[in-house]
């Protein structure tokens, strides 16, 4: 039985100290901007990027076009891209929300 708990004090600490580590070492920020970039090269592997920018590019006339063809585009892909991409976008909101309440309370950081 004591070894059962000497085992488990053992899980337990480890788990104690890697948070603790994530915590004091790995900020906010830098986690989400890993996630970021997960999720784009993700994303990268199922479209094409430079297409839709090159068809874009091509086939509008002015900032207005672009969006329009930008959104059909959207609108016409798998699911799971329009899930990946709303899943940016709000990634990018949050980072940018974060970091002007940093600004905000005078605690603004690089990172």
């Amino acid at each position: 039985m004591s070894e059962m708990n000497t085992q488990l004090k053992e899980q337990i600490m480890r788990r104690v100290y890697i948070v603790a580590f994530m915590r004091r070492f790995l900020k906010p920020f830098v986690i989400k901007s890993a996630i970021l970039v997960a999720l784009v090269s993700l994303g990268a592997t199922f479209v094409s990027v430079t297409n839709i920018i090159k068809n874009g590019v091509y086939s509008s006339d002015g900032v207005f076009d672009l969006l329009a063809f930008m959104f059909r585009a959207l609108s016409r892909t798998e699911m799971f891209v329009q899930v990946l991409f709303v899943g940016i976008v709000a990634l990018v909101l949050w980072m940018i929300v974060d970091k002007i309440r940093e600004f905000e309370h005078g605690r603004m950081s690089i990172v």
